[in-house]
């Protein structure tokens, strides 16, 4: 185990490390004849690697758990997502990719740069779906791992192969500025000066990664500001969606129409220089 159980919130915390096949459980009641089918279940099971542990329980490497019935009977099977993350840690005996709340970078300036890497964790514990007749197992991060849903075995990394690249990075940069600038109401900064010191903010972050993360998304960042991808006019759009949430939540916590009206005005000057940049 991880830790010693010694209250209800650290169960959370126990580890599994035994990978079985049952092909009968015993039952409790009746399951009736007619129920056919396969229960797929997943989550976290593993807790430490080597003398690491996980921060979290959204971080232990993950367990797929299968529950067949047939014919009043049901069988179970479990068995580990060998993730690059799994077999990672099951390598080197230790924690190896950034997840949920453990990062095992020591350094802070590791931790800093960790959080603009692309190497996301594929450690898939979180929920299953089934995509074009493939199954897969999910998290928060874009990495769905296929698996077999008869033996479990994990066949790698679903590849939606589609054209569009950084969309991702584009939307976890597109706001970041405005940890340094803070977010103005549309009312308080003309446009342009709001660029200009959006544009310093971020020069003030990147400066602080190493160059070459930097130049990368130095590019990305004019990309969204210019809008003249695919991903920088989508995020452009779900900003004029989410001031006309604001606009709605605002409305019914009692606020003036003149205040909602400059959310839905600034959202329509923001389509129109949308439209403008994306024909010159």
């Amino acid at each position: 185990m991880a830790y010693d159980v010694t209250n209800k919130f650290q169960i959370g915390f126990s580890t599994l490390n035994e990978e079985i096949s049952l092909e009968d459980l015993p039952v409790k009641g009746i399951i009736p004849n007619w129920l056919s089918g396969t229960l797929i279940r997943n989550g976290p099971a593993k807790f430490e690697v080597g003398k690491e542990k996980f921060r979290h329980w959204f971080d232990g490497l993950a367990m797929l758990h299968k529950f067949s019935f047939k014919g009043g009977k049901v069988s179970y099977a479990n068995k580990f997502l060998e993730s690059e993350a799994f077999k990672s840690a099951k390598k080197t005996d230790r924690i190896s990719y950034r997840e949920f709340a453990t990062d095992p970078c020591r350094s802070i300036f590791k931790r800093v740069s960790s959080m603009f890497s692309t190497k996301f964790t594929d450690n898939a514990n979180v929920n299953i779906t089934k995509i074009a007749e493939r199954f897969v197992a999910m998290t928060e991060t874009p990495l769905p791992v296929e698996f077999d849903i008869n033996t479990l075995k994990t066949v790698g990394v679903f590849s939606y192969d589609d054209k569009i690249e950084s969309g991702l990075t584009t939307a976890l940069l597109h706001d970041l500025a405005e940890s340094i600038t803070g977010d103005f109401m549309p009312d308080e900064i003309s446009k342009e000066n709001k660029r200009l010191a959006e544009n310093e903010a971020m020069k003030e972050i990147l400066a602080k990664l190493p160059e070459n993360i930097a130049i990368k998304y130095q590019n990305i960042w004019n990309e969204y500001t210019l809008a003249n991808t695919k991903e920088s006019v989508l995020l452009h759009d779900v900003d004029k969606l989410e001031m006309a949430i604001q606009a709605v939540k605002y409305s019914s916590e009692g606020f003036s129409n003149e205040k909602l009206g400059m959310f839905i005005d600034s959202a329509k000057k923001r389509d129109q220089v949308k439209r403008t940049t994306r024909h010159t």
